[in-house]
């Protein structure tokens, strides 16, 4: 969680809290870069939800904005 022990977010790997934040910190900027760096939401989708809202905690959106012009 926050501050404390990482937390894993997947259940079908070892992707932790704390890895997805250091893959955004470190360039991804949707879910689908987390897939491809970590795996993170990549497989069975049940952390779908909290990549979001990591990603909403970097002031990023799950999905790509393309729609956005």
């Amino acid at each position: 969680g926050p501050g404390g022990l990482p937390v894993p977010v997947t259940p079908c790997g070892p992707v932790t809290d704390r890895r997805i934040r250091d893959e955004i910190t470190e360039g991804a900027l949707d879910a689908d870069a987390l897939a491809e760096r970590c795996g993170a939401g990549g497989q069975c989708g049940g952390c779908q939800e909290t990549i979001g809202q990591l990603l909403r905690q970097f002031g990023l959106e799950a999905t790509p904005s393309s729609a956005a012009a």
